[in-house]
């Protein structure tokens, strides 16, 4: 519960966490195989809105010693579409898209608003990298 604000505390990061590992393989600290789901439930960000987000999927799986996932939304404020990577020596990269639903808050559609024009789909393109 509330890991992220733990890993993360300047970034304002809050949720519960369901993590879910089918398979995983390790071998002088590589990762040989990894699959499974985390779930972040009732998601806050402090930098965007104090209130809950939603709750938002990310199915894991390796590749050549990295781990992968797709980021997807459940339930909630925004819908994502969306990739993450992260290496053994901690490097992320989370490349997606993001878009506004009927029931997104005003303070919400403002800040994606920063993220530069909608596609012909509505969405806004992010990217974030950075190293654990």
């Amino acid at each position: 519960n509330d890991i992220l604000e733990i890993i993360a505390p300047f970034l304002g990061v809050s949720s519960e966490i369901d993590i879910n590992i089918k398979s995983l393989s390790l071998n002088n600290k590589n990762i040989n195989q990894l699959e499974g789901q985390i779930l972040l439930n009732n998601l806050v960000m402090k930098g965007i809105s104090n209130r809950v987000l939603g709750s938002y999927k990310i199915d894991l799986f390796e590749r050549n010693g990295e781990i992968y996932g797709s980021i997807d939304d459940v339930f909630g404020e925004v819908d994502i579409a969306a990739t993450m990577s992260l290496t053994l020596s901690g490097k992320y990269i989370i490349d997606g898209a993001v878009s506004e639903k009927q029931n997104t808050s005003n303070q919400v559609r403002t800040i994606l608003s920063f993220l530069g024009a909608e596609n012909e789909n509505g969405q806004r393109s992010f990217r974030f990298e950075g190293e654990i």
